[in-house]
């Protein structure tokens, strides 16, 4: 049996899969870092918990700020797969952070130090190619380098069931091409942004000059990282199972969802931040495309990052992460609109403690 659960973390993401003796995590954050999504997390888990695969989509503050919790909450974390960052990248990530007011420069550029030596690092190198899967199936324990190439096929190795999980690390260049163009507009200095250190400390000291940047920074809603890594875990060959989805709208209407999969559309997508017009899920995971039957709707249900074409079938269950009082207006109507239009389901997962989404796959 699995349990998969999209935590009610509000503006943020916290997913999990409960496998038999095996857990995972894919990204844990939220925006404000709020009380509530602090004891979200802490009693998502126990101090006996172990958490075998962290994957963090991308480096934008709502996806992350909750992982230090995480880590103090279990008892272990084992291994972190994460996307792969140029030392430009790591820089400009952790001077914009600053001065915004967020600690990320352990977990960015020591996540050694952040997470224990004894904790796998595994970094997925970043493609602009869309069709490319490894053949090979590596067992997680069995990688023993520190990077993997994006499209790798990573198993549990020792379940019963056939389940993979294919990490995939999408390079959009374009992607904080707005931010970086704001940044310069207002008189900033991008190459010492990027390649100095010390730049937002020893020049960037004023509220005024501070407030340009945040500013900017919530005016685009974040894209600071070009990068961001999508994961598909579900299985590689057709099991038979049952699903059971449990989730309540925000009428306060509870639906039961029961489902027998015949065909195997147990898997999911994560999809964390990635901009749905430049990738093509079908075309990423087309080997494995007939056996997903759920997408988290990236961006928070954002119409600028959203395309439908992905939903070439109906049914597909559509979990959107935000909070209820967040600024930006998400989820957009738009976004429901064309999901419900293509015959899938829209699950509002929100910041209200009765309002996370479970499915519960069971195997026979």
């Amino acid at each position: 049996m699995i349990s998969r659960i999209f935590h009610p973390i509000g503006q943020g993401a916290f997913y999990a899969e409960l496998h038999s003796g095996f857990n995972i995590v894919y990204d844990c954050g939220n925006w404000k870092k709020t009380t509530l999504s602090g004891h979200v997390v802490g009693q998502s888990f126990t101090a006996d918990d172990v958490i075998d695969i962290l994957f963090i989509s991308h480096f934008d503050w709502d996806h992350i700020s909750r992982i230090d919790t995480l880590r103090d909450t279990v008892k272990q974390i084992k291994c972190v797969i994460m996307p792969l960052l140029h030392d430009d990248e790591k820089i400009f990530i952790t001077n914009i952070h600053r001065v915004l007011g967020f600690s990320s420069s352990t977990l960015v550029n020591k996540p050694h130090k952040f997470f224990g030596e004894d904790v796998r690092i595994v970094y997925v190198e970043s493609s602009e190619k869309q069709e490319t899967l490894n053949d090979d199936i590596r067992e997680i324990d069995n990688i023993s380098s520190s990077s993997i190439k994006s499209g790798t096929q990573i198993s549990l190795g020792h379940s019963d069931y056939s389940w993979i999980f294919i990490p995939f690390n999408i390079e959009n260049l374009s992607r904080s091409r707005l931010f970086e163009k704001g940044i310069v507009s207002a008189g900033f200095d991008l190459d010492k942004l990027r390649n100095d250190p010390s730049y937002t400390i020893n020049k960037i000291k004023t509220t005024t000059e501070k407030n340009k940047i945040k500013k900017i920074y919530n005016s685009i809603r974040g894209k600071i990282n070009q990068n961001s890594m999508i994961v598909y875990s579900g299985c590689h060959e057709s099991i038979d199972a049952i699903t059971h989805w449990s989730h309540k709208d925000i009428n306060g209407y509870c639906y039961p969802y029961y489902r027998f999969e015949d065909e195997g559309t147990i898997s999911c997508i994560y999809t964390g931040d990635v901009d749905l017009n430049v990738v093509n899920l079908e075309l990423v995971f087309k080997k494995y495309w007939k056996y997903v039957g759920t997408v988290q709707i990236p961006h928070h249900g954002s119409v600028k990052d959203f395309d439908s074409t992905f939903m070439t079938k109906p049914r597909l269950f559509c979990p959107i992460s935000y909070g209820k009082t967040n600024t930006y207006g998400h989820p957009s109507l738009n976004v429901i609109s064309q999901i419900k239009s293509k015959g899938c389901i829209p699950l509002n997962v929100t910041e209200d403690l009765d309002a996370g989404a479970i499915q519960i796959i069971e195997f026979f």
